[in-house]
């Protein structure tokens, strides 16, 4: 991520003469902490998800594993208001840390307020999430970290944007898709280790549900691509086109990848059912041939 937007020049230090220089401290730190928000935001989505709604009965290890992504989580968002300040207003990282400067971010600018409504929502899923993860409580979190999740799509370029709304909608699923399949994975490597009887039904489960993200995944970006490059030529000219194609590049594999995991699921479904009907059989044999039995 940071080799690209190094590639990009998104982590160079414009100097306009007359204006104050972002400090380079906060333009490398503001990038790695959305980055280690997103990838704690899926890892308290797929918990909740797999432990608390897939899973054959509540998984309490699932809970207080989401319950620690989602504290890692808000302490992103913390560390993002406040990287924030530094960076609208090119101040060092010891001054932006200013309730004074700080709280009229987060109450005055989309970005604040979304900061501010995800921490509300964050914090209760930290806190219930370690308490009790049931059926119902499991899935009313799971809502609200799905709602935390499609926030920051008003964040993005689609949501400043007037009359994009359907961009605005589309980039908050694509985030959604994103932390469901991720987190989902993560939390189902977890189960399985230690679930075992029950893994085969939770891979089910999850498989329907990351197909359903993949095509999520693929439809949404169209359509925050078709906002941002005017025709199919941008693809193959601009830094924003290049890095498209590397993502479904990417996509792709992956979508390979989930494919041949789920034939291999198939069949090693295929094999037990296989060997419970043989063995179902034999019984059945040693039934009829035996004089005591009979």
């Amino acid at each position: 991520m940071l080799v690209v937007l190094a590639a990009v020049g998104g982590l160079q230090q414009s100097t306009v003469p007359g204006l104050p220089v972002v400090p380079g401290v906060t333009l490398w730190s503001l990038p790695l902490i959305v980055w280690v928000r997103d990838i704690a935001m899926a890892a308290t989505v797929g918990f909740i998800l797999i432990g608390g709604v897939l899973a054959p009965r509540p998984d309490t290890r699932s809970g207080r594993l989401a319950s620690g992504s989602a504290l890692v989580w808000l302490g992103a968002l913390v560390a993002q208001a406040v990287l924030t300040v530094s960076e609208v207003l090119a101040l060092p990282l010891s001054s932006a840390v200013n309730t004074a400067l700080i709280w009229p971010l987060l109450t005055q600018t989309t970005v604040g307020t979304v900061i501010l409504l995800q921490c509300s929502l964050v914090a209760a899923v930290a806190l219930l999430g370690w308490v009790i993860l049931g059926r119902v409580t499991g899935s009313i979190l799971l809502a609200a970290c799905l709602i935390a999740a499609f926030l920051p799509g008003f964040t993005g370029h689609a949501g400043v944007v007037e009359g994009h709304a359907g961009a605005t909608v589309s980039l908050g699923l694509h985030i959604v898709a994103a932390s469901v399949w991720v987190g989902g994975l993560l939390a189902v490597v977890d189960y399985s280790h230690r679930n075992a009887k029950a893994a085969q039904l939770v891979l089910r489960r999850f498989s329907a549900v990351a197909l359903v993200c993949v095509v999520i995944l693929g439809e949404s970006g169209l359509v925050n691509a078709a906002t941002r490059l005017d025709g199919v030529s941008p693809l193959l000219t601009s830094t924003y086109g290049a890095v498209l194609l590397a993502k479904i590049a990417v996509l792709c594999a992956l979508i390979g990848v989930g494919l041949r995991q789920r034939s291999q699921l198939r069949a090693s479904d295929d094999t037990d059912l296989g060997l419970i009907d043989e063995k179902s059989r034999g019984l059945g044999r040693e039934w009829r041939a035996s004089p005591a039995l009979a």
